[in-house]
């Protein structure tokens, strides 16, 4: 996960700390993995496209 995270892919990063955390029986080791994950959330926060970014099924006419 901290592999994924300095190449910049967290929400993979992510999903990786949430099985770290689904393997563990540790309480402070769960609690660090969940704060480990929800930075990871916070940091891949979803960019919106703009307009002339997407295009709806049908309507593209590439060049």
């Amino acid at each position: 996960a901290e592999e994924l995270e300095s190449r910049g892919l967290f929400r993979r990063a992510a999903t990786v700390w949430m099985e770290a955390f689904r393997e563990s029986h540790s309480q402070p080791e769960r609690n660090n993995f969940l704060a480990h994950r929800e930075r990871c959330l916070r940091k891949s926060s979803k960019r919106a496209a703009s307009g002339e970014e997407w295009y709806l099924s049908g309507n593209y006419v590439g060049a």
